[in-house]
């Protein structure tokens, strides 16, 4: 329990995260006034407002509590999307636990949210770069491939096939070296890449074919 006196008070009301408590029926009896800043409500309209009636798909609340009662009556990092008040989405982050009175009676719960939007951004503008990034490897007539430091594949576009007759999965975790028709030529390779500066454009050489032409 809080104990209700000067210095808590001012720890809950300078918070940038939002703390909040509800009754056993789900129902706020205390949250921070960064609420305003996160959902456009104030401390006085959330009295009362029933938690479950801010998310976006309410049903996720009903899952948040189950899934609550299989973990210790607590769950960090729960990524939900709320209802502002002016009816757009807020993506947040929650972490919550079931609290108790005196008595040792279920009470409600009480949790920290924190908005998340920015990052959440960021996530799908990286995801649709990613997406056309793809979209670019997988049309090309030319084949792109991709090594880590020890020259183990670790992509191969999907023209690999039209090129060695390789399967494009199938060669990921195999060494480049191995695909080199002559012996040492990837370290030759690899030293002319070096003398330019890290980029070769035009270098010439023989690789195995699948069927072994």
């Amino acid at each position: 329990m809080l104990r209700n006196d000067n210095n808590v008070q001012a720890i809950l009301d300078n918070l940038i995260d939002t703390f909040y408590r509800t009754d056993a029926e789900g129902r706020c009896v205390l949250v921070t006034p960064s609420i305003q800043e996160l959902l456009g409500y104030s401390v006085e309209e959330m009295s009362g407002k029933k938690i479950a009636s801010l998310y976006v798909y309410p049903e996720l609340r009903a899952d948040l509590l189950e899934q609550m009662k299989h973990n210790g009556g607590q769950i960090r990092n729960f990524e939900a999307q709320l209802k502002h008040k002016q009816g757009h989405p807020v993506w947040v982050s929650v972490n919550i636990q079931f609290y108790y009175d005196e008595q040792g009676k279920y009470a409600g719960v009480e949790g920290l949210v924190r908005d998340i939007s920015d990052s959440k951004k960021v996530e799908a503008r990286l995801t649709a770069s990613e997406h056309n990034y793809r979209s670019i490897i997988n049309n090309m007539t030319d084949t792109y491939y991709r090594t880590d430091l020890d020259g183990v594949l670790t992509m191969v576009s999907p023209s690999l096939p039209r090129l060695l007759g390789y399967d494009a999965d199938a060669v990921i975790g195999t060494r480049l070296e191995d695909f080199y028709y002559q012996e040492g030529e990837r370290d030759r390779f690899l030293a002319a890449l070096n003398e330019r500066g890290g980029r070769y454009i035009g270098y010439e050489v023989q690789l195995k074919h699948y069927d072994g032409r």
